[in-house]
């Protein structure tokens, strides 16, 4: 960092970094601005840019990842969003496509489908969203074992069936 090129940071002032160490041996307290300026600061410019809204807004899909919590719950905005507790813990990617929102796990599965609370002109707001991804791999099949009674009942989430 001591090579003789000023750097910039985006604070409020832009100082190079060899006055830095130099205020920090004279001074061990809190720098204020006006220090700073006699030392050569200068006011910084504008904050660096975020995403373009209108460029997310303009795709019809997009992407947010969260963490779910230990109940199997995210939040999206203002609306909480039960996902699955199986995946409690883990993070989700979510997929925001026009009307669906798609649950993805982090092996890029597809967890589960469900009706997107957020309308479109919204999501840009989201924080750390980004134009959506590929898209995810389908769901496993599964295959699920029940054991007939002698007098051919089979119960299925607690509910008892009896064959004809």
């Amino acid at each position: 960092m001591h090579d003789g090129i000023p750097r910039r940071f985006q604070a409020r002032a832009a100082i190079h970094p060899g006055t830095l160490s130099d205020l920090s041996a004279r001074a061990p307290h809190k720098p204020n601005a006006k220090r700073l300026r006699s030392l050569g600061a200068r006011p910084a410019g504008p904050p660096p840019a975020g995403p373009a809204p209108g460029a997310l807004a303009a795709t019809g899909c997009v992407e947010v990842q969260r963490l779910v919590n230990a109940t199997g719950i995210i939040t999206l905005g203002n609306h909480v969003i039960q996902v699955g507790s199986p995946l409690a813990g883990q993070r989700a990617r979510i997929r925001l496509d026009g009307q669906v929102m798609h649950i993805i796990t982090r092996d890029g599965i597809l967890w589960r489908s469900l009706p997107c609370p957020l309308p479109p002109a919204q999501r840009h707001k989201l924080q750390r969203v980004r134009p959506a991804g590929p898209e995810p791999l389908p769901a496993v099949g599964r295959t699920i074992e029940r054991k007939v009674s002698s007098r051919g009942g089979v119960q299925v989430a607690r509910q008892r069936i009896r064959s004809a």
